[in-house]
């Protein structure tokens, strides 16, 4: 019997990951500090419902003419991001499918975290390691 290592392959996969983080503003109305989560903040012009509730004698004696202001919104960026992960799943699938179709002599040995080592009879050699170029596995 041979050791034969299979490597489990490494394969690439687009993840969407979002970019967000906790962002302060402070409102000079207010005089508070808020916190949006988030990617970064946008601004846009609309009415206040605090200087709405404030009043418009409040507000003129404050130097605010108008209850439409700029006020912010937290706005999250996504990016695809590449991913590396080992594949396990595969080399097991293709001995489960090698035993199926081969009256197969071949067992597991162990297992380790970058692949797994069959034992393999003599005469069973050529076959397995032509099958495992032809799943694109790599082996040792």
């Amino acid at each position: 019997m041979k050791q034969i290592l299979v490597n489990y392959p490494i394969t690439k996969e687009k993840v969407l990951q979002d970019i967000s983080r906790e962002l302060l503003w402070y409102d000079p109305i207010k005089k508070k500090l808020i916190k949006f989560k988030g990617s970064n903040l946008i601004f846009k012009y609309k009415e206040d419902s605090f200087l709405v509730e404030l009043g418009e004698e409040e507000r003129l004696k404050i130097g605010i003419t108008s209850t439409y202001r700029l006020l912010p919104e937290a706005e999250n960026i996504e990016f695809f991001k590449i991913e590396e992960k080992i594949d396990k799943k595969k080399v097991e699938d293709f001995f489960k499918k090698y035993l199926n179709y081969n009256n197969s002599d071949i067992e597991i040995n162990h297992k380790t975290k970058e692949g797994i080592s069959f034992d393999v009879p003599e005469k069973e050699i050529d076959d397995f390691t032509y099958q495992l170029e032809r799943n694109r596995l790599e082996f040792n």
